[in-house]
């Protein structure tokens, strides 16, 4: 059988099926995240964001695509979007699951996050959410209505 998704250990694969419960974002978040002053995870790929929109002509938007959480499930991205012409620097930053590389990138760049958009509710795309928002209390944590509580904040 050629199967497209990685073979993960049996504990992965039933903590993935806990993924929107705390004790899954405590126990994934200590193996997976990247931790301050520490390297980030090696990915397929390479680890360096790319900036999209800077090639677009008359558009200040940029999206910074960041390689997060290593081959813990195959690799996964989180986005942070910003105006490029924006005097106060806002970014919002979309499913930031390692918060570790949300936050650097957002430090590099001079950026000051304000909403922390999350796609849905699983780990691997809202586990930074809470670490996110305790580094930016004033960001504004944003999910579907349907499953809005189940999504950290």
């Amino acid at each position: 059988v050629d199967d497209p998704c990685p073979a993960f250990p049996t504990v992965l694969r039933v903590m993935y099926g806990l993924f929107g419960t705390r004790l899954t974002h405590l126990v994934l978040g200590h193996f997976a995240h990247t931790r301050a002053g520490q390297q980030q995870a090696a990915q397929t790929g390479g680890t360096q964001p790319t900036l999209a929109g800077e090639a677009v002509t008359g558009s200040s938007l940029r999206v910074a695509v960041l390689p997060v959480l290593g081959e813990i499930f195959g690799g996964n991205y989180a986005f942070v979007v910003f105006d490029a012409h924006d005097a106060q620097r806002r970014a919002v930053a979309v499913d930031g699951a390692d918060p570790e590389v949300v936050l650097r990138y957002v430090a590099s760049a001079g950026l000051t996050l304000t909403h922390v958009l999350t796609t849905h509710w699983h780990w691997d795309h809202s586990g930074g959410n809470r670490r996110l928002q305790a580094a930016w209390p004033d960001a504004i944590v944003v999910g579907g209505r349907e499953e809005g509580w189940r999504v950290p904040c």
